[in-house]
């Protein structure tokens, strides 16, 4: 009779064991995905199935994009996602482009940081430019020309800029349309030294109105109104700088003219 509090103990600690055994079983086991380095998310190792074409990848998973990634063709090799320059690698070897893809403290609103050029065909004509060799080099494209070839190459640190403006638009207007075309808006850096060499890069108009040139809106206080603005370039010169209004009182917003940028 003893020894029935000990076995009885014995018992519930079994149990317990077996509880939490069958409790760790039943949970949903998590990608490894997101992992934090310096101060932002890189992405890596992220299972996946199959996904067929015409679908548009926008995360989740630890995958940080700056707009929708639009799929070119049936994937159904099993395996493991992977970030590389310029989109997302999957397991048969395709890359499918990502507007912009966060790896560690690398954003959308950082001027250049690590911008790769991107085997990447806009539906504008465009101009790459590329930092190599110890200087700036480019590439001015028609319309529907692959990035291929050339003094500037997928890979090589820069970017890609649409050639002419767009018509004048709300920054988020704007925004959203360089988005749905797997692009986005020059932050300042970008577009001036876009700006500053034009005619070689074969940019056209860079200073014949204000251009948006930023990805991200700040809070602003002047001395006749309270809002939110982002950064303008290009009215005259340009170093001709301001913000236009993304939200205030009355009128709400402004309208700019804009080129994508990738």
């Amino acid at each position: 009779m003893r020894d029935l509090p000990i076995f009885a103990r014995l018992s519930r600690a079994l149990l317990a064991t077996l509880w939490i055994t069958l409790l760790m079983t039943a949970l949903p086991t998590l990608p490894a995905a997101a992992q934090e380095e310096g101060g932002g998310t890189m992405i890596q190792n992220i299972p996946f199935e199959t996904l067929p074409a015409g679908v548009d990848l926008v995360g989740p998973g630890g995958i940080t994009l700056d707009g929708p990634t639009a799929v070119t063709g049936s994937l159904t090799v099993a395996g493991i996602l992977e970030s590389t320059i310029g989109g997302i690698l999957f397991p048969d070897g395709t890359v499918q482009t990502t507007a912009a893809t966060t790896s560690g403290a690398q954003t959308a609103n950082s001027g250049l940081y690590n911008n790769r050029i991107p085997d990447f065909t806009p539906p504008q004509p465009y101009s790459e430019i590329c930092f190599k060799a110890g200087s700036v080099q480019s590439d001015i494209h028609a319309i529907s020309e692959s990035p291929a070839g050339g003094l500037c190459e997928p890979g090589d640190l820069g970017w890609i800029i649409e050639r002419d403006e767009r018509t004048a638009a709300t920054w988020e207007a704007a925004r959203v349309q360089c988005l749905l075309q797997g692009m986005r808006l020059p932050e300042p850096f970008e577009w001036r030294v876009s700006c500053v060499d034009a005619a070689t890069f074969g940019l056209n108009d860079m200073t014949g109105n204000a251009e948006w040139a930023s990805n991200a809106a700040i809070p602003l206080v002047t001395t006749s109104s309270v809002g939110i603005g982002a950064t303008i370039f290009g009215f005259s010169t340009c170093s001709s700088a301001s913000f236009s209004w993304v939200g205030r009182g009355t009128p709400s917003s402004e309208s700019e003219a804009y080129r994508c940028l990738l």
